[in-house]
């Protein structure tokens, strides 16, 4: 019986690897760097020849309680249907998702690279993951103007 071995890249396809630094959170409108422990994130591939995992970047660890802040501030800009993003009209919510897309997609490049190397997907599985995400996004806008 053969054994399946896991998948490995080579020396220079790792160290074309994207690298994305999660040590920032967002909270209250607010993006801040995160002092706090972080958890360390691997591709679900190998060095080539070795069992070295790669390293593609790292994500913020909260505790509850840095958690339950980022939940208040949340509330607290709902604010029962009464804060600033509730009460602005439905062309200002369209035009501000507008401009969250428009900056993804100067970004599409990083974050293909990024599903292809942290889920394994092909080139052209991420691309089409990404188009297909921003064609909903832009169809969803489309249904509420």
């Amino acid at each position: 019986m053969s054994s399946i071995a896991p998948p490995t890249c080579d020396t220079a396809a790792c160290e074309g690897r994207p690298f994305v630094d999660g040590r920032k959170v967002l909270c209250n409108g607010i993006v801040s760097d995160w002092e706090g422990p972080v958890q360390e994130v691997y591709a679900p591939i190998f060095k080539e020849g070795t069992q070295e995992k790669i390293l593609i970047g790292y994500q913020a660890r909260m505790a509850e309680s840095d958690a339950l802040a980022a939940l208040d501030a949340a509330t607290a800009s709902w604010n029962h249907g009464r804060g600033a993003w509730a009460l602005a009209s439905p062309a200002h919510r369209v035009a501000k998702i507008q401009e969250l897309v428009v900056e993804l997609k100067k970004h599409r490049e990083q974050i293909v690279s990024v599903l292809m190397w942290e889920i394994c997907k092909t080139s052209a599985d991420a691309a089409k993951e990404f188009d297909r995400t921003m064609e909903y996004i832009n169809g969803t806008l489309e249904a509420h103007r």
